[in-house]
């Protein structure tokens, strides 16, 4: 489970909270333009037959939503699995304050001045909300073919398929249950360049933070006597080549990566005392076994509503396809009347039709996390799809986990008019001019897509010489357009540039100085 998922509704929840199911806020607070559910604006269609087809369509979504949210509603569990989720983050959190406020004593009692220092800021933190378990590495079971050191274990993973951006790189050795390696010594490091071999070198878990300070995914900082002496010169993350040694590089190279396994505690929280050191990692098991729980209870509470969200997924093809129909005859009716402009957003309409994903399926928890209300007071509706700019300049990745954390997700920008929108009516002169959008080619160099899964756009191919080659473009945005994509190198993450004067699309690296705003998207609220 995404570590945000839990986060969410373990610290957001509130039991006193009753949100109405289409709207978390006043019709104030949000405000709602053109269809209920639609992510087109009425007004721009000149045909009252393609208005109505639409509003038809518009209708059938939302009786299809409001069948799925009384089957929701007497689907027993629902409330008490986040329930749950928040009582043992709890329970956990509060053991381990009782723990470290005994081991502060002890080191008070002993003249332990770093202890107490160390002991201190930890409590400091969990006052603050900041949990440690993000950065606590369990002992897990290493890869079959890792090799020891020292307690640990250890393995480059070299394969072409393991050319992988950092973050991606990152992402792939907590899925195998380590963490990308961090290279906390002098014979550390010989260690690694050994194990690398004649390899070409690859990704270890080291990255600057916003304080441009260099850190592993542990928290512990890079000792500076590691680096190359040309190095680093300020990039964003670090690589480990044999014939080189520790250098910074752009995240967005593809590289292969190393592994590693074993218990750590982050950067200070590495206490001294044993019994400290024990309840942090006893606190990160009870997270672990409350998230799988809760895993455990969304698996069963997806089953129960499967029939429920299979309705609805059947309502909305249906509908859609009556829709599509009817307006075939509208595109001829423009035909024959002319309207140029009309043909084309028929056929804009027509074509985001046929994405499956269009329609997202309703969620499955109602939202009752109070930091989303509490976000989405300001924010415009915009179809099913309730949109708002987040004042906080931070790298692609961390837009993507605050989106999550406040509910929601990196705003999807499918279809002309939700771009129009965001541009006409959710940004204003006050709104910074570059901004994070939720699609990324990380995964796949070239292949776009939006965090849901689905394509940002369809290729269109180009004859270049003998070869038929995949020129990436987007569907026609009618003045709003591709800029630029750096096809092949490092920059993976969709940024919406300069929107004041023609609202350009263009990929850039995750962390892009100076660092962009974003945009949240809450889905059906």
């Amino acid at each position: 489970m995404r570590l945000a998922i839990s986060l969410i509704l373990a610290a957001g929840f509130s039991p006193g909270i009753s949100i109405p199911p289409c709207i978390s806020s006043s019709d104030k607070e949000v405000q709602q333009e053109g269809f209920e559910y639609l992510p087109f604006w009425e007004e721009k269609f000149e045909l009252s037959s393609t208005k109505s087809t639409l509003r038809e369509l518009d209708r059938a979504i939302g009786e299809a939503f409001e069948k799925f949210l009384i089957a929701r509603s007497k689907t027993p569990g629902l409330i008490e699995a986040p329930v749950e989720l928040a009582g043992a983050e709890k329970k956990a959190k509060e053991e381990l304050i009782e723990t470290l406020e005994k081991a502060k004593a002890n080191a008070r009692d002993k003249g332990d001045s770093e202890g107490l220092m160390a002991l201190t800021e930890a409590l400091d933190q969990l006052a603050e909300g900041k949990l440690p378990h993000s950065r606590t590495f369990l002992k897990n079971s290493p890869d079959k073919e890792a090799t020891k050191f020292k307690g640990h274990s250890y393995k480059v993973f070299s394969n072409e398929e393991d050319r992988v951006p950092w973050p991606v790189a990152r992402k792939r050795c907590r899925q195998k249950g380590g963490y990308l390696a961090c290279v906390e010594s002098r014979e550390e490091l010989d260690f690694l360049v050994n194990l690398l071999g004649n390899s070409l070198g690859g990704w270890v878990g080291g990255s600057i933070g916003d304080d441009a300070v260099w850190s592993w995914v542990t928290g512990e900082s890079v000792d500076h006597s590691l680096w190359h002496e040309n190095e680093p010169n300020r990039e964003e993350v670090v690589f480990l080549r044999p014939d080189y040694g520790l250098g910074d590089a752009l995240a967005g190279f593809r590289w292969r990566y190393i592994c590693e396994w074993g218990e750590s505690l982050p950067y200070g929280w590495d206490f001294n005392d044993s019994g400290a050191r024990k309840a942090v990692v006893d606190f990160k098991k009870a997270m672990n076994k409350a998230s799988s729980k809760f895993e455990d209870d969304k698996e069963s509470l997806e089953k129960k509503l499967a029939r429920a969200r299979t309705a609805f997924r059947n309502a909305a093809k249906k509908a859609v396809t009556k829709a599509k129909r009817d307006l075939n005859k509208s595109s001829s009716e423009a035909t024959r009347a002319d309207r140029v402009d009309e043909i084309k957003r028929i056929a804009m309409v027509v074509a985001a039709l046929g994405d499956d994903l269009l329609f997202p399926d309703p969620p499955l928890f109602p939202n009752t996390n109070k930091e989303s209300v509490d976000a989405l007071e300001g924010a415009h509706r915009f179809g099913y799809s309730t949109y708002k700019v987040i004042e906080e300049k931070i790298g692609w990745h961390e837009a993507v986990r605050r989106c999550e954390e406040l509910g929601g997700r990196l705003a999807h920008v499918k279809i002309p008019h939700q771009q129009h929108f965001l541009i006409e009516r959710v940004l204003d002169d006050n709104s910074a001019p570059h901004l994070w959008l939720g699609a990324s080619d990380e995964e796949d160099e070239g292949e776009w897509r939006w965090l849901d899964g689905s394509s940002m756009f369809p290729h269109k191919c180009k004859k270049v010489g003998a070869a038929t080659v995949k020129i990436h473009e987007p569907l026609d945005y009618e003045g709003y357009q591709w800029f630029e994509d750096d096809y092949g190198g490092f920059e993976h993450f969709l940024m919406l540039e300069n929107f004041k004067t023609h609202g350009q699309w263009r990929d850039q690296n995750w962390l892009y100085p100076p660092q962009p705003t974003f945009v949240c998207e809450w889905i059906y609220q």
